[in-house]
């Protein structure tokens, strides 16, 4: 009742339910689910919270057991079970000359987000990956690599200018992860 910010995890006490909430989204990092609560943009932060994943969160017997309410045909399961595959690095805010890493001083360049990282010559791509068996990685949509073992990482040279990186997690059964982020090369 007086949740703030964070993500949410009971650990002691009664639990109180019976309040239909919207669950909008998820974040793997933080093991959590991203929702929407009804009682206005005065509770809780903004009106939104973090809930952990955790099925005992849900009131059994509602909505056909699970004590989830699903609509127009969207299913899924308490603790997803794809891959999952986070970019480490380049990380917003750095810049790397040739693989060392710099905090970003001069943010503002025309027409640049200030928090893309900035590249000068090469570094490397540094994944965290759950569950994978391969990823590929693909520069401005034009796949480069795959790699079949860990580390899933990729020594990257691009070309002068703004590019888009992504990484896509595979598992044994073929279900896929994306992970993207924008670069910026400098040399």
């Amino acid at each position: 009742m007086s949740y703030k910010r964070g993500v949410y995890r009971h650990k002691t006490g009664d639990r109180v339910g019976g309040h239909l909430v919207a669950l909008v989204g998820y974040d793997d990092r933080q093991q959590c689910w991203i929702v929407k609560n009804s009682w206005g943009d005065q509770w809780g932060d903004n009106g939104w919270f973090k809930m952990g994943y955790d099925p005992k969160m849900f009131i059994n017997g509602c909505y056909g057991g699970t004590g989830i309410l699903y609509v127009d045909g969207v299913y899924g399961n308490f603790m997803p079970d794809a891959p999952q595959i986070y970019i480490e690095k380049p990380e917003p805010g750095h810049t790397y000359f040739c693989n060392l890493e710099f905090l970003t001083l001069f943010k503002k360049i025309k027409y640049i987000r200030g928090d893309i990282p900035r590249i000068i010559v090469w570094t490397t791509l540094k994944t965290q990956v759950e569950k994978t068996e391969k990823v590929e990685f693909y520069l401005d949509g034009r796949h480069l690599r795959t790699d079949y073992k860990e580390p899933f990482d990729w020594k990257i040279r691009p070309p002068l200018g703004i590019h888009t990186l992504e990484a896509y997690a595979y598992d044994k059964n073929g279900n896929i992860s994306k992970a993207i982020t924008d670069v910026f090369v400098l040399g």
